[in-house]
This record gives C-alpha cells, sequence and structure tokens, in this order.
C-alpha cells in the first residue's frame, strides 16, 4: 500500500478521534451526559463574521430537553503532520472558534505529532486544550492508564515533553489545559485543589470551629485594609496589593518563581512556612490563573486563620493538587481545609460586590425569587451558565468556584441529575 495523502491521514485521525470520542460516549465517560449528546463529524456551524458556514473535524453538541439549539458545544480539530503543528494552525482554530455563533463553545486540538511551545502558550491563552496521541492507532484506546508524571520533572517539563518535543510519545495520551493529563478520563476528571499534611501531626494539631461570618469578618476586614475597591465596584481582588500590604505590615514573604516539585505523587501547587513566614505557589500554574489566585487566596487563609496553630507543631504546610478534600479523613484536617476555602472564596468574591453582580444579572434575565432552579429546562441551565460566566469574568475565578459561591447562598437549586452541571466544568 502506497504513502497516505494529506488529505487521507487527516481523514484517518478524524476516523480515530471521532471513534474515541464515541466510545465515552457510549460508556458514558464523557464530562456530558451521553443522552444529551449528538457527535457529528464534518458538521458547519454559522460564521457571523464570515456570514457563512465554517466546518469542523468533529463536534459534540449537548443539548438539553425540549431545547432547539445546543446549550454547550464541544469541537475538537485534528492535525495528522508529519513536523510541528504551528502556532499559525492554534491561531487559525480559535479564529474558528470565536466566529461559531453560540454561547459555550469549547476547543480542543489533536494532533499525533507535536505542537511548537509558542503555540502551547497561545493556545493556553486562548483556553484552547491541546493533545497528542500516539500514532499507533492501537495505543489511542487506552484511555484508563494512571497518572505516569512521576517525581524527577516538573509538570511543565513533561508538557513539553509530550506536547512540543518531536520524539514517539512515550505515553498513549497526553492532553494539556488547565491541568495536563495522560488519558482522556483524567482529563475530564480534572482536579481541584486540597492540602496534605504528615501523618504524625495530625494527633497534635487542633483547629478550632470558626463560624462562617467570622471568616468572612476576617476576610473582609483583611480586604478593607489593603485592597478597599472591592467593596465600591465589582471587580476582580488585586492579590498583588493583597500581597504587598501583608509584606509590608506583617513581614510576610511571597515566592512565585520556583518549582515545588511534588509530595506523595502530586504536585505541590503551593505551601506556607514558618519562621519566617513565607507562602510560595509554585512557577508550574501561570501567574493570575484562576487556579493560582485560589491557590494563594488559600495560603493566605491559613496565614490569616491558622497560623497560631500551624507555627506551634511544623515549620511548613504543604498544599497539592487531589480532588477536593479527596483522601482527607481526619475531622480536624478537612476542618482547616473547609475554613482556608471559605477565607479564599470570600478574598476573591466579596458578599457585598458578589450578590450586587448576581441580583444585577437575575434582574437582567427575568429570574424569579431571586433563584435559578436547575432542572431540564434549557432556560434555567442557560442562566446557569450566564451567571457562572459573567462571574468568573468578573472576578477572575473558575466556574466551579462560581458554582459554590452560588450554593453558599442559596442562589441555585438543583432538581435535576447533578451530571447535568459538570459538562460546564
Amino acid at each position: 500500500m502506497g504513502r497516505l495523502s494529506t488529505k487521507q491521514k487527516g481523514d484517518k485521525l478524524e476516523e480515530e478521534v471521532y471513534s474515541l470520542l464515541q466510545g465515552l460516549l457510549a460508556s458514558d465517560d464523557y464530562l456530558a451526559n451521553s443522552k444529551f449528546c449528538q457527535i457529528f463529524k464534518q458538521k458547519a456551524y454559522y460564521s457571523k463574521d464570515r456570514d457563512s458556514n465554517i466546518i469542523v473535524d468533529v463536534s459534540i453538541e449537548v443539548t438539553y430537553p425540549d431545547a432547539n439549539h445546543y446549550s454547550v458545544l464541544h469541537v475538537y480539530e485534528c492535525k495528522n503532520y508529519k513536523g510541528k503543528v504551528s502556532i499559525d494552525n492554534i491561531e487559525e482554530f480559535a479564529s474558528k472558534l470565536s466566529q461559531i455563533a453560540g454561547y459555550n463553545v469549547k476547543g480542543t486540538m489533536i494532533t499525533t505529532s507535536a505542537y511548537s511551545q509558542q503555540g502551547l502558550t497561545y493556545a493556553r491563552s486562548k483556553g484552547i486544550a491541546l493533545a497528542r496521541i500516539s500514532s499507533d492507532s492501537s495505543l489511542v484506546y487506552d484511555i484508563h492508564r494512571k497518572n505516569s508524571f512521576g517525581n524527577s520533572n516538573s509538570q511543565m517539563d513533561f508538557i513539553v515533553d509530550a506536547l512540543c518535543r518531536n520524539q514517539a510519545l512515550n505515553i498513549p495520551f497526553c492532553v494539556y489545559d488547565v491541568v495536563c493529563c495522560d488519558s482522556w478520563i483524567g482529563y475530564l476528571q480534572q482536579s481541584s485543589i486540597v492540602d496534605e499534611m504528615s501523618d504524625s501531626k495530625v494527633e497534635q494539631l487542633d483547629i478550632p470551629y470558626i463560624s462562617t461570618a467570622k471568616i468572612q469578618g476576617m476576610a473582609e476586614s483583611l480586604l478593607k485594609k489593603c485592597v478597599p475597591d472591592v467593596f465600591r465596584f465589582i471587580k476582580e481582588t488585586s492579590l498583588a496589593l493583597l500581597c504587598e500590604c501583608l509584606q509590608n505590615d506583617h513581614l510576610v514573604t511571597f515566592v512565585f518563581d520556583e518549582d515545588l516539585g511534588y509530595w506523595k505523587d502530586r504536585e505541590i501547587l503551593g505551601k506556607i512556612t514558618f519562621f519566617p513566614t513565607t507562602i510560595y505557589v509554585t512557577n508550574q500554574l501561570p501567574p493570575n490563573s484562576h487556579r493560582w489566585r485560589f491557590t494563594l487566596a488559600h495560603e493566605i487563609g491559613h496565614y490569616v486563620l491558622h497560623e497560631d496553630f500551624l507555627s506551634n507543631i511544623m515549620t511548613y504546610n504543604l498544599d497539592t493538587k487531589d480532588t477536593i478534600n479527596a483522601g482527607v479523613t481526619d475531622t480536624t484536617i478537612k476542618r482547616m481545609e473547609i475554613q482556608a476555602n471559605a477565607f479564599a472564596s470570600n478574598l476573591l468574591m466579596p458578599e457585598y460586590s458578589f450578590k450586587a453582580l448576581v441580583l444585577q444579572r437575575f434582574h437582567y434575565d427575568k429570574i424569579k425569587g431571586n433563584r435559578i432552579i436547575l432542572d431540564d429546562q434549557v432556560c434555567n441551565l442557560n442562566a446557569f451558565y450566564r451567571i457562572t460566566n459573567e462571574i468568573s469574568k468578573q472576578y477572575n475565578v473558575s466556574k466551579q468556584s462560581a458554582k459554590y459561591r452560588l450554593m453558599e447562598y442559596d442562589f441555585i437549586e438543583n432538581r435535576g441529575r447533578t451530571k447535568l452541571i459538570k459538562d460546564f466544568f
């Protein structure tokens, strides 16, 4: 058999990706409820800029009951190149995504070759996921491998090795968006932040109960002192000003340019050390990204709420990336993490402006009773997506954090299947 033409190679990869996604939908392992998903090859979508259609390689439309238009669209661009996928290719894909009419369009580019490092940086800035699969199609379906990043390299080194170097991929699948995973399942089950502590210290630690109102008051006191503008305008909290204030008034040092390595095979995102007090956030997180901001706010929460307790029995406390509160079985540790998360939420989304933003959005969308009912009605789901999008944009936080904050103030009531919500996050 002769060599495949460029078009034939592209068609072959599209078919493999289509089959992979079909398998995930069939086993209900996709991030949206499969019963609401339709998968397409070479489907045309209207471009408002061109006033004509754009054809995409593979797409999955998530359409809820009684809706006449998809609520979420996932677009997959396939590049079966001999050389690297350039930044121009990714820019072209980003342009396509921006032209497709409709809400909540998420793009993923998939290749068997490699990406340029410029392309990796650009994709991250545009929220585009980059994936690379083994050129051996028999490996494409081996998607349940355990995370194998190990401790020898930093996560970003692994990403560059897996996505940007020309040598053969030594794992079946690698995808990078806000996290890097070596399986599609792992990517769809992106992790959050939780703290870890040496087991030998747990018995000595006694973290008292602190009421939600008191945690809020402590966060607001810090904001009023360091960034008072957040009480006059709906805007993101300036963590730069906050750090400057803590450094000048409390002699807290901040370090953001170190790779913090791993602890128990989990990447360390942040830590706080004592004598002197220093707060770290790993340089493997993009500065001022959602996770970077939450990690820093979480560490500041430990400083404000727990310094007196932690500094008496240890010299440091580590934060790793894992499912929220997963593996934290001790009541004391779990209490400490819940408190730090609550403090971070109050720091990043202050109550006064948060409620003002939400009620303003409810008024605009004509939401009755100041609460979104999450059921199978597409109008309610789209209202939920709009408000989480706006919160994320205004406060520079993740949509997951926005959802938890809405739940905290009883602004949403989930009457439907919880799986209906997870596709957006």
